[in-house]
């Protein structure tokens, strides 16, 4: 019988980001968060999205009778959040989703204030 062995290895990739810009010094704050903030960052992201920004968005929706596109959009930015907090995804993916759940929720809120008041 003829044994046969593959062996593969495996070579790190490192980037070394050239520009100090906004987006790479907050992914060096969001890695920087991961040792000792995580469950603190896991918490206070599903906190503020649970009790505070989805609330005052549903309330937008319903209160000034916006269609059902801003309730699918809510219900995907409630889930992108969510989801990576119980799939324990460190902080470099977890703060930058929140980030995003975050501008999208206070656009439309803001932007539904501005044009109904």
């Amino acid at each position: 019988m003829v044994r046969t062995e593959l062996t593969h290895t495996a070579q790190g990739l490192t980037i070394n980001p050239t520009s100090n810009n906004l987006w790479n010094r907050f992914i060096a704050f969001c890695d920087s968060q991961e040792a000792e903030n995580h469950w603190l960052w896991a918490g206070a992201t599903v906190a503020i999205q649970g009790c505070i920004l989805t609330p005052l968005l549903l309330w937008t929706i319903s209160h000034f009778g916006l269609n059902d596109g801003y309730l699918l959009v809510a219900v995907a930015s409630i889930f992108s959040v969510v989801v990576p907090n119980l799939s324990a995804l460190s902080t470099k993916i977890v703060l930058p989703i929140f980030a995003t759940s975050f501008l999208i929720h206070t656009a439309i809120i803001i932007s539904t204030l501005l044009t109904h008041a």
